[in-house]
């Protein structure tokens, strides 16, 4: 993996944890404080978009690491959804 998509992996992960920051918040406005409601959305928006621009850039970059990295988080939400009926007593 090239140092540049590596920079831009992590520039995603910053805006995801941003983005779930904002989520939060969201979830913590109350219900009549729509324009606050709005403000936080529209953030989240742009941080989505933010991350697709990234992601677009890394296709453009290296289309093999970009697949691969499609994989797992095709893998990774399988995963989730096994594992959401299941209790795990260990993970190897």
């Amino acid at each position: 993996m090239s140092a540049k998509v590596k920079g831009l992996l992590q520039k995603i992960n910053f805006i995801e944890t941003d983005m779930d920051l904002h989520k939060q918040i969201l979830h913590s406005i109350p219900s009549k404080d729509k324009d606050q409601m709005e403000q936080v959305l529209l953030k989240i928006a742009d941080y989505k978009k933010q991350i697709n621009d990234l992601r677009e850039q890394i296709r453009q970059e290296d289309p093999e690491e970009y697949n691969r990295i499609l994989a797992i988080e095709k893998a990774t939400k399988d995963f989730q959804k096994i594992a959401a009926d299941k209790k795990f007593v260990l993970v190897n």
